[in-house]
């Protein structure tokens, strides 16, 4: 499959990839199943430019073994698993692996009057070894029926993620005057487990009862990123073992209550304190309430737990 998308000034988008699959069963008992994909982007440099993406799935119906073969207890049963590697190439990078200049208005001065005049100067650093970033992603699974009226699905799953896009900026000083890419290196691990039953019995001709439950529970977590170096004693700040999304903020332990209370506290560099005022924590001991005191604060931008009954 071949991809040329052309829209408005822009160089043309391409995008190239070649996929299968083979799937095989056997004895309504075993099931595999591989994939495959060959993808390439002409966001990165050619070394970069493609990627292999296998995946590999198992299927074991066991409820057709004999030993379980009509089981009034047991009708139906099946253990999965899945594994494999994908690829995201949409990072909003064009051209990033090569060096390019960027228009600068009237900043260039000559003459006696400094007149200013345009020109060029270097855009963003290159980043030749730019790549998509991956995703290895882990799954196992069972599928039942119980007493002919009740269906339980249990799937865990887990997702490495890495060669994630990192900035720069924030590690190197803009002295230097220059712009930094955004490198392949952040790791982030993303685990849970989905459950669902579902229940329905026919009573009679004119009578049936039905039941869903629907439970999703899932944790995040940054493994590896580019930060500044933190003090020995706001180390707690790092985003290693932070949840994506998550943000700092202040311990609030109560409001102030006196001028002695104010005097007696720690001192807070964010403005005037007055009584009634919020108390915060000096979580690094250091006799004074600032951005280093500030603590992540375990949330997640969306819910990590779901619940749906019927």
């Amino acid at each position: 499959h071949q991809d040329r998308l052309t829209s408005d000034q822009n160089n043309p988008y391409n995008n190239q990839y070649w996929g299968g699959r083979i799937n095989y069963g056997y004895d309504a008992k075993y099931l595999a199943e591989l994939t495959f994909s060959y993808s390439g982007s002409e966001a990165f440099a050619k070394k970069n430019r493609y990627e292999f993406y296998p995946a590999a799935a198992l299927g074991w119906i066991v409820s057709n073994e004999e030993f379980l073969k009509g089981n009034n207890t047991v009708n139906f049963l099946k253990v999965r698993t899945s594994a494999g590697l994908s690829g995201n190439s949409e990072l909003n990078e064009r051209f990033s692996y090569r060096q390019l200049t960027t228009y600068y208005g009237d900043n260039y001065r000559f003459g006696t009057n400094a007149n200013g005049y345009a020109g060029r100067t270097i855009g963003t650093l290159a980043n030749p070894n730019l790549k998509a970033e991956k995703a290895f992603k882990f799954d196992f699974g069972v599928e039942s029926q119980l007493f002919n009226s009740l269906y339980v699905n249990a799937n865990y799953f887990f997702e490495r993620r890495y060669d994630v896009l990192t900035n720069w900026d924030n590690i190197y000083s803009s002295i230097t005057g220059i712009s930094y890419p955004n490198v392949n290196y952040g790791v982030a691990f993303n685990y849970g487990l989905e459950l669902q039953l579902n229940y329905e019995k026919q009573i009679d001709k004119d009578w049936s009862l039905s039941g869903n439950l629907n439970f999703l529970t899932y944790k995040n977590e940054i493994r590896k990123v580019l930060e500044n170096p933190l003090p020995s004693n706001s180390l707690y700040q790092s985003k290693l073992g932070s949840i994506i999304g998550d943000e700092l903020g202040l311990v609030a332990i109560g409001l102030f209550e006196s001028e002695a209370d104010i005097a007696s506290s720690p001192t807070q560099e964010f403005g005037t304190v007055n009584v009634g005022d919020i108390k915060y924590k000096d979580v690094n001991n250091d006799g004074v309430i600032n951005d280093y005191d500030r603590v992540w604060m375990g949330s997640y931008p969306i819910p990590n737990t779901e619940v749906g009954l019927t």
